[in-house]
């Protein structure tokens, strides 16, 4: 039994407690350095695993239908690797341990003061919940510059002081053999416990990096086969959250990306949730540099800004035309209803903008020509219900009188009738222009041309107009005939109206690269600037006092268009106040014959 080293022991039985008690503090100082090394690796690597963890947890806090608890991943064995998240401010949001829940705000922690300044935190204490004692390691998690959550894991560690008291026992007991052999184990040992803690960070360091194919290699000892396999199992889960958030994010957006109408959803705050690729055309936005924005800073329209803002203020849904003022002026048909989550929670608002400026041209033509139908058919109406009632009421006793009230009326029946021709051509041509039911033949220009100057010849006759013809007889074209000659009497009977008493008008045919042109040419009064745009529209008159006076019905600019167009061409008007004017109906080259 060995003594105790005091005073009064002899020199010998000093050295052999000198020795003891070197032996003892080296060894103290070896435990120290195992227990150091542990304690640093399992520190590092608890690091590692809560930045694995951070991309999954950052997503679930932004996803508005996620509840709290979706932000923990589930581990194999929740009592080997505690986690907690929580919030800025230290609120727990969530943990998986099955340990009692404790309190809920951690604030006070020393762990969670340093990760809420923006720093990882770490804390070795005992828990008495466990009986043992417990190393916490908090990482912030940044986003934007600022904590957006705290992560902090837990892990049990072997207390020091019950390793030490045997270790020095057994130092005692062993003398300088254990000096000797201490070191020697310290270093398998610690090259023992790193081995397998390199190949967990390894693989911590890769999952973080977003490569989840691999796994962790399981380790024999208890407490590194349970992270381990902790690790395996949350890098299993991850994967297929991410592969499933993926394949749903790939279908919203091949879904939003084939809808012609544009889509735009915001948050309570007006900040753009997601828009697709009409929404952003409309408004020359690029939608993954508007994601996040607020929408003054994507959309510079007050009109869908006061909309958005309308559907976000009310519980209903809300419906506005919507004038968009880019390159020519669109007009949109916006619907806006509320934007909930899963839950039913309001979120934001979700605004469609369907384009209904063809629509809405569409109807104004519908109205402008039903109500210009209905002035020109009501002016000579009126004109002859008026002279029939005067005949009625005794102008008949007058024959004169009668005479030149039926001329009256015979030329109003006569314009009447031109309207409703013209009208009925009209529909005919547009009518078969969308179906393609027209018939087109290789027919000699020449003859068309002379054909129609044969029709206008008595009106020029009439007023002393010389029409000349210029036209090669060799000029032959795929065209409809009768539909082309209607188009070259309403020209010539435009051009002779227009022209003065014993004027001139000249047709003649010319040939480009691509297409056929007949030109027909007046010296009259010519058409000023303003109207040139607009002339070819339905009932469009330069003149309408004079134009109704000559017998025009209005329509005969419009039906050459149409006419032309059925042909793949087109029609053209140069024309200077005092000097005349001149209409070019253009054909294509390379028609053929069709049924």
């Amino acid at each position: 039994m060995s003594k105790p080293c005091g005073a009064s022991a002899t020199a010998s039985r000093s050295k052999e407690c000198a020795y003891a008690a070197g032996v003892g503090l080296l060894t103290w100082a070896a435990a120290t350095a195992i227990e150091r090394l542990a304690l640093e690796q399992s520190t590092a690597h608890l690091t590692a695993q809560a930045r694995l963890l951070e991309p999954g947890i950052l997503a679930a806090r932004r996803a508005p239908s996620a509840p709290g608890d979706a932000v923990c991943p589930r581990f194999s064995d929740p009592d080997q690797l505690r986690l907690t998240v929580l919030s800025p401010t230290g609120e727990v949001l969530c943990r998986t341990s099955i340990v009692p829940a404790g309190a809920a705000n951690l604030a006070g922690r020393p762990e969670i003061e340093a990760a809420m300044a923006g720093r990882t935190g770490t804390d070795l204490r005992y828990h008495n919940a466990v009986e043992a004692d417990l190393l916490y390691v908090a990482v912030p998690l940044m986003e934007a510059g600022r904590v957006a959550a705290i992560v902090r894991l837990a892990t049990s560690m072997p207390r020091a002081g019950e390793a030490l008291e045997g270790l020095l026992g057994r130092a005692v007991l062993i003398g300088a053999s254990l000096l000797a052999g201490a070191g020697f184990v310290a270093y398998r040992i610690a090259r023992w416990r790193r081995r397998p803690l390199d190949a967990i960070r390894r693989a911590a360091e890769r999952f973080a990096q977003g490569d989840l194919s691999g796994r962790v290699p399981v380790p024999r000892t208890p407490d590194l086969r349970g992270l381990a396999e902790s690790l395996n199992a949350m890098a299993g889960q991850l994967d297929e959250r991410l592969r499933e958030v993926l394949a749903e994010r790939t279908e919203q957006e091949a879904v939003l990306a084939s809808v012609m109408e544009g889509v735009l959803a915001v948050d309570l705050n007006s900040q753009v949730i997601d828009l697709n690729r009409a929404a952003a055309e409309l408004y020359n936005a690029d939608p993954g540099q508007a994601r996040g924005r607020n929408l003054l800073e994507v959309v510079r329209n007050p009109d869908l800004q006061r909309f958005v803002a309308d559907t976000l203020a009310s519980s209903k849904p809300t419906e506005r035309e919507i004038v968009l003022h880019n390159r020519r002026e669109r007009v949109l048909n916006g619907r806006g209803t509320v934007l909930r989550n899963a839950e039913g929670r309001r979120i934001g608002a979700l605004v469609v903008l369907n384009d209904v400026t063809d629509l809405r041209r569409l109807e104004n033509l519908r109205r402008e020509f039903v109500a210009n139908v209905s002035h020109e058919l009501k002016t000579p109406i009126t004109s002859i219900q008026g002279f029939v009632e005067t005949l009625l009421d005794g102008a008949l006793e007058q024959p004169e009188t009668a005479q030149r009230f039926l001329r009256i009326i015979a030329r109003q029946t006569e314009r009447l009738s031109a309207i409703i021709e013209d009208l009925l051509l009209l529909s005919r041509v547009e009518r078969e222009a969308e179906r393609r039911d027209f018939a087109l033949r290789s027919h000699n220009l020449d003859d068309v041309i002379r054909g129609a100057v044969e029709l206008c010849q008595p009106r020029a006759m009439d007023k002393g107009v010389r029409i000349a013809v210029e036209a090669a007889p060799g000029s032959v074209a795929w065209v409809n005939a009768p539909m082309l000659e209607s188009a070259v009497v309403n020209l010539l009977d435009n051009a002779v109206r227009h022209s003065e008493p014993r004027g001139k008008v000249r047709v003649a045919i010319s040939e480009t690269r691509n297409e056929l042109v007949v030109t027909v040419q007046d010296w009259g009064e010519g058409i000023a600037a303003i109207h040139l745009p607009r002339l070819f529209e339905r009932f469009y008159r330069v003149d309408p006092g004079r134009d109704r006076a000559e017998g025009g019905s209005g329509l005969g600019l419009a039906i050459v268009k149409h006419i032309a167009q059925v042909h793949g061409g087109g029609v053209d008007v140069e024309s200077q106040p005092g000097e005349g004017s001149t209409f070019s109906l253009r054909l294509p080259k390379g028609l053929r014959e069709t049924q």
